[in-house]
């Protein structure tokens, strides 16, 4: 080894032909000649050994050192810091076997490891210990959620507590809030492809998934995109269009779920229109409620020019309970004018309160319901 080995490489040992840093699995294997000095910078201070001598490319090297990152723009782990640590202290030992523990070669390597040592504490910091396990569960494509949420938890909670004593300028910090980003990134994807396969399932075969699974998947997914929103994550082209896409997905549920209820409803029309009476009241008020909180749900949404006939079936149904309770007060009255059939005249008066009722909620809709619309050879009974 030349004792003017170059410093102002990227390399562990400061060569330009190799950067194990941006290079991944590459080790630096050629020595060159030294730069000729370029001037001083006062960027990076040094140990106090051999940093009066530093030239520019000398100071870069350091500061490389301290703002190192992967391809992907992540900081280099503990472990990988503490492997390039051990590489450069064993080439300071090869460095004072060849030319004495006085050399300027030994003494870069001196300031090399001092560098590295600075980011290995930070590194062992409680930020940095836990940016260090959300950052390798983020490696682990098969990581489980609720590890990830364990972790982030973690990370969060140190840093509070780093805002609570005055911290400040503490490098793990940023990384931490990018790490939050691409852990709510990761969820998201992930959440989303769910919602996305049920959408697929779903129109697959008409059924095939419930409505709890499907609003169980929309809650967490919206409740996902609402972080996102938080922290600006969909302001930039890029997230825009990962908004656009969960915005997809919701709207395509809201739509299958929408049309099953009320295609189910509609088959309950028809089983009525058939044979009058069969289908009970609390049955059509089931689907009649749900029915009416898609279409608000649509509404909301701007989707209500959608030709699902949601409104229409509604209208139907009304119709039709409208006839049944009409078609029940007649039949009290008929049977009221046969002597000894025990109908009176409380029955009736609920049956006449009931089909109010019914008359009420259908003006609330918009249809025109008459006032006072039966009589039979009698004075009007409908109390309205």
């Amino acid at each position: 080894m030349n004792d003017f080995v170059n410093t102002g490489g990227r390399g562990p040992i400061g060569t330009p032909t190799n950067s194990p840093i941006s290079d991944g699995g590459t080790m630096a294997r050629t020595q060159n000649k030294a730069n000729v000095s370029q001037g001083r910078s006062g960027d990076v201070e040094g140990t106090g050994l051999f940093s009066s001598s530093f030239t520019d490319a000398d100071r870069q090297f350091l500061y490389d050192i301290h703002h190192s990152k992967h391809l992907d723009g992540t900081p280099l782990r503990l472990e990988e810091l503490v492997f390039l640590r051990g590489e450069n202290v064993r080439m300071q030992q090869q460095a004072i076997r060849e030319f004495g523990a006085g050399s300027k070669t030994a003494a870069w390597f001196e300031e090399v490891i001092a560098a590295y040592d600075e980011e290995i504490e930070r590194a062992k910091s409680p930020l940095g210990s836990a940016t260090n396990a959300v950052r390798a569960l983020l490696a682990d494509p098969t990581a489980k959620e609720e590890d990830m949420a364990e972790k982030m938890t973690t990370m969060l909670g140190v840093m509070r507590q780093e805002q609570l004593l005055g911290v400040e300028d503490d490098p793990a910090a940023q990384e931490a809030s990018d790490l939050m980003v691409k852990v709510i990134d990761r969820s998201a994807e992930k959440r989303t492809a769910i919602l996305e396969d049920l959408v697929k399932r779903e129109k697959a075969f008409s059924g095939a998934i419930p409505d709890d699974k499907f609003r169980e998947a929309i809650a967490v997914v919206m409740g996902i995109e609402r972080q996102r929103q938080l922290m600006g994550m969909a302001d930039d082209a890029e997230g825009a269009k990962k908004s656009e896409r969960v915005n997809q997905a919701v709207v395509e549920v809201i739509h299958l779920v929408s049309e099953r209820r009320i295609k189910a409803l509609k088959d309950l029309i028809d089983e009525e229109t058939k044979s009058m009476g069969t289908v009970s009241d609390k049955k059509f008020r089931e689907l009649l409620v749900a029915v009416q909180g898609d279409e608000r749900e649509k509404q909301l949404m701007g989707l209500s020019d959608d030709d699902s006939g949601g409104q229409s079936a509604v209208v139907d149904v009304f119709n039709l309970i409208l006839k049944r309770r009409k078609a029940a007060v007649a039949e009290l009255f008929r049977r009221q004018t046969i002597p000894g059939s025990g109908v009176t005249n409380d029955q009736v008066n609920r049956a006449i309160n009931d089909y109010d009722d019914i008359k009420r909620e259908a003006r609330r809709l918009g249809m025109a319901v008459p006032h006072g619309d039966f009589t039979l050879g009698t004075p009007e009974f409908s109390k309205e």
